[in-house]
């Protein structure tokens, strides 16, 4: 299945369209005619560089979409009659010539600056690191001063359970876009029945009408039924690996104290019951 890659937003008496090459806006002018711009688009978090990594394109793309959003609706606004034309003032005047912007666009910017800093960094991002690396560096500390052998039993069993998690949430996400995909299928299939019936019952096609219904509801019925199967049991699986890990654990400590194995710990103290 083909991946869709176009997405779009509301503007001014208009719509934008945007795709990883380009964006495109038609906006309805006040004389009634519509206005059609275009042009190229890159995106700077594009994989193999650092604005491309897992966490920082996110953030990337998440700073794209507003500055490029907040921009079409400016220029909506222009191409609708709904800006108001005033003279720059001194302070403008400057900001054009040092910056070659108009104090619009600096405006913007600074505001998804901003919004990036206090909404991600501020409240979210930071506060998470935080809490989590010292959690998890607590965690690995207490491990390891009491037994190395132990620890890397756990760290083995995390890997084991991230990996699970990867693929059985990967799982649950495509069949849950399936899901809408098929959604949307089953949504236009309505619609145009419910337009065209006469259509349909002049030419007597009721039957066959019936039968591409099934088909594009059962296919909605089962990319749901997989996605809510995958998401639903993704927790009960962890809980049990979480038991069997648990239970490793108890194994081999109590192996290596049958066998008395040397502890190798940060304390130097013996495996003891």
């Amino acid at each position: 299945m083909k991946k869709c890659t176009v997405g779009g937003q509301a503007v001014m008496e208009g719509v934008m369209m945007k795709s990883p090459t380009g964006i495109a806006m038609a906006v309805r002018e006040p004389d009634g005619n519509i206005a059609l711009e275009y042009r190229p688009f890159a995106s700077r978090a594009k994989k193999g560089t650092f604005l491309g990594l897992p966490i920082v394109r996110g953030v990337v793309a998440f700073v794209e979409a507003i500055s490029e959003g907040m921009g079409t609706l400016t220029r909506s606004a222009e191409l609708a009659g709904e800006s108001i034309e005033e003279e720059p003032s001194k302070f403008e005047k400057w900001l054009a010539e040092k910056l070659g912007k108009s104090l619009e666009k600096v405006i913007i910017a600074l505001a998804v600056i901003l919004a990036v800093v206090l909404s991600v960094g501020l409240f979210f991002l930071l506060p998470q690191l935080i809490s989590s690396g010292v959690i998890v560096l607590s965690v690995l500390c207490i491990m390891f001063y009491y037994s190395v052998w132990l620890a890397l039993v756990v760290i083995a069993g995390v890997a084991c359970m991230l990996v699970v998690t990867k693929k059985v949430g990967g799982g649950s996400a495509r069949f849950f876009r399936r899901q809408q995909i098929a959604m949307g299928k089953v949504e236009g299939f309505v619609e145009e029945l419910m337009n065209g019936q006469k259509v349909v019952k002049v030419f007597c096609h009721e039957e066959e009408t019936g039968k591409d219904f099934d088909k594009v509801n059962d296919a909605l019925y089962s990319d749901s039924r997989k996605a809510n199967t995958y998401a639903n049991t993704l927790m009960p699986i962890l809980n049990n690996m979480g038991n069997v890990l648990y239970s490793v654990v108890a194994m081999v400590g109590g192996l290596l104290l049958l066998l008395q194995v040397p502890n190798l710990s940060l304390s130097g103290m013996a495996i003891s019951i």
